[in-house]
């Protein structure tokens, strides 16, 4: 192809006497220049041809006919405008993905001119490549590197360019696949308790081709069977390049891999070159209050509540996708819309509609001490939690592990606006889902969760707004004071620690999936509620009004946008002193009570009662009154209109 047939791109050029950058894009930053970057990165792409060998060798029996190929890190200082464009000029290689990557420590001759100190910043690249690809790329680069000055097509300058600023080149391997997840904690945890059949789940790269994607699957398929699994479920969503499978393994597979730990790389599962992540299932709990104190509203209060208001008829503009509620209690009763395609009551006890109750009840009163107006339109709801007994004995609500969390959503909101078979649309009158669940297996990091990009893409076919919490961290509050200091300490001095201790854990305390979405609304909870003020033994952290709740996720979003974008309130979390041998690390601990503070909201009763409450807090609680004040001003505007 001629270089004419290449619209015109024009990159600033370094100075040959100093390597300085100084363009728009990526600022001034020292380059270590052809011959030290070709004597650092040959022997990488040396490493990456060999593991492409040897995938070759490997599938030389493979009846699929699959062409060994393998998926490139490519790690830059600063960024390449028109990357993805040279990548694809490049036959065999096949564009992946790309985030910003922070905090590159200067080294290897890249350095920033005005503070070498200084961390920089850059880009990551996400590439699969064949074997002829990886010749072109090796040749594009040694030439680069024979003469820096050389001319590349107008199409492939982005690739010159990205060999100046090369900080790394490697393959996508078994850390990356693993890192963060938890699998093998989930694995080690699933086996001490004698589980049979281990669940786990695979997210591969999503191809754009419908034979390579069903050859990878297959692939896949093979190296489960040959670890004696099996594969129950798939789903793909190419419009958001999603592609995932759930399986089961025995429990003799998953204790060969455990023992491998050390050595992973020798594993078929975690080396497949098509796998993205592996990580367990079922990890989208919400628990139960540890004491289970409730309150009984009197007639007098429920009338107060206007509770006899029957809004049946009103067409719902809020879904809440949940636990199953109690759908008599007389908080509400008439008021809520039960659609439960797949049968997920059968598995609840009365007793066990918890958190479904809980959020039906904020969103159509509020808190019950600081009731709202109602909202005067039912409230659609769909069950896509169920009970489980978890292995401590401790009872929560799950997403259940037969299911792939994104194809459930994605199946929960076309629902409502298409028609399935001979059934209408469930509820297109709706305009906002509430998702007060989240997936504490997978805070953000860099890129954004299949589930986050599944909810921007929903909110923009069908016109609609996901309100979603940001998370909560139990996790104890590491003090970074003596043990003896912190009973000495004024409540001011207290709430001032525990901000740094919080601050200090940010990188442990991020939003989590799929909080990072951007078209829709992550909700953060404030420390703030109408309740009687009841501390005892339990620590007030702290003496500001309406600061962030301890629990509630935090940090940057995608792209380093704020998050979360609104508080509302969540309820004042009290904590308690952690005790233990080692009384020299002071910690709060997180704590799960149903009496006050907190805010009050509708319960299933112990013994069959319909008018119990108790007291909850979290970003669940904040999303859901999001969600009420969403659908009143929602009225209001269609009363104006």
């Amino acid at each position: 192809m001629a270089d004419t047939d290449y619209p015109l791109l024009v990159f600033p050029q370094p100075k040959p006497a100093d390597r300085v950058k100084r363009s728009p894009y990526l600022g001034k930053v020292k380059t270590p220049g052809p011959a030290p970057q070709s004597r650092r990165i040959t022997p990488q792409l040396q490493r990456l041809q060999e593991a492409l060998d040897e995938r070759r060798l490997a599938l030389q029996e493979n009846p699929l006919g699959l062409v060994p190929e393998q998926v490139l890190v490519i790690e830059t200082i600063g960024s390449i405008r028109d990357f993805i464009r040279a990548v694809e000029t490049i036959s065999g290689l096949e564009w992946l993905g790309e985030y910003e990557i922070n905090e590159i420590d200067p080294a290897y001759g890249f350095e920033d001119e005005d503070n070498p100190n200084r961390q920089l910043s850059g880009q990551l690249f996400l590439v699969m490549t064949d074997q002829q690809a990886l010749s072109q790329l090796q040749r594009l680069f040694k030439r680069w590197a024979d003469d820096h000055d050389i001319d590349f097509p107008q199409r492939l300058a982005p690739l010159k360019h990205a060999f100046d600023l090369l900080h790394t080149i490697r393959p996508w391997g078994v850390d990356d696949r693993i890192r963060e997840t938890g699998i093998l904690q989930d694995w080690q945890y699933r086996l001490q308790h004698e589980i049979e059949e281990v669940p786990f789940e695979i997210e591969l790269w999503f191809r754009g081709n419908l034979r390579r994607r069903d050859q990878a699957e297959a692939q896949l398929r093979a190296i489960i069977g040959y670890h004696d699994g099996r594969v129950t479920t798939q789903h793909v969503i190419p419009e958001i390049s999603y592609h995932a499978i759930l399986g089961l393994l025995p429990r003799t597979s998953v204790q060969a891999i455990i023992d491998m730990r050390h050595d992973l790389d020798d594993v078929r599962l975690l080396k497949c070159d098509d796998v993205m992540y592996v990580r367990p299932v079922g990890q989208c709990a919400v628990g139960v209050p540890t004491d289970q104190q409730q309150e009984g509203l009197t007639d007098e209060q429920l009338a107060g509540l206007d509770v006899a208001q029957d809004s049946t008829g009103v067409e719902p503009v809020v879904a809440l996708f949940d636990g199953m509620p109690l759908t008599g209690h007389r908080l509400l009763d008439n008021r809520i819309i039960v659609d439960d395609p797949d049968g997920y009551e059968a598995a609840y006890q009365f007793r066990e509609r918890v958190h479904g109750t809980s959020m039906a009840s904020l969103i159509c009163h509020g808190d019950l001490n600081e009731p709202s107006d109602v909202v005067g339109r039912r409230l659609y709801t769909r069950p896509i939690l169920q009970p489980r007994r978890g292995f401590d004995g401790l009872f929560n609500e799950t997403i259940p592990e037969n299911v792939l969390p994104v194809d459930l959503i994605h199946r929960s909101v076309r629902r409502l606006f298409e028609t399935e078979g001979e059934e209408p649309p469930a509820a297109p009158t709706v305009r906002f889902v509430t998702l007060s669940v989240c997936d504490p297996a997978r805070p953000f990091m860099r890129e954004m969760s299949a589930w986050a990009r599944l909810l921007d893409w929903l909110s923009w076919k069908y016109q609609i707004l996901f309100i979603v919490s940001a998370g909560n961290h139990s996790q104890d509050i590491e003090l970074a004071i003596p043990r003896a200091e912190l009973s000495a300490l004024s409540p001011a001095a207290r709430e001032l620690i525990t901000i740094k201790a919080l601050a200090a854990d940010t990188r442990n305390r991020r939003l989590l999936s799929p909080a990072e979405t951007v078209n829709g609304i992550t909700v953060g909870a404030l420390h703030q509620d109408a309740s009687p003020t009841t501390a005892g033994y339990l620590v007030n952290p702290f003496v500001q009004p309406s600061m962030p709740n301890v629990v509630s996720a935090h940090g940057p979003g995608y792209r380093r946008s704020i998050k979360p974008d609104v508080f509302y309130a969540g309820g004042r979390q009290l904590l308690l002193e952690r005790l233990g041998p080692d009384h020299s690390e002071p910690a709060f601990q997180i704590t799960n009570f149903s009496s006050p503070p907190g805010q009050r909201v509708a319960s299933p009763g112990s013994a069959g009662q319909l008018n119990q409450t108790w007291y909850t807090r979290g970003t669940s609680n904040a999303a859901a009154l999001a969600s009420g004040d969403a659908a009143r001003l929602y009225r209001l505007l269609k009363d104006l209109s």
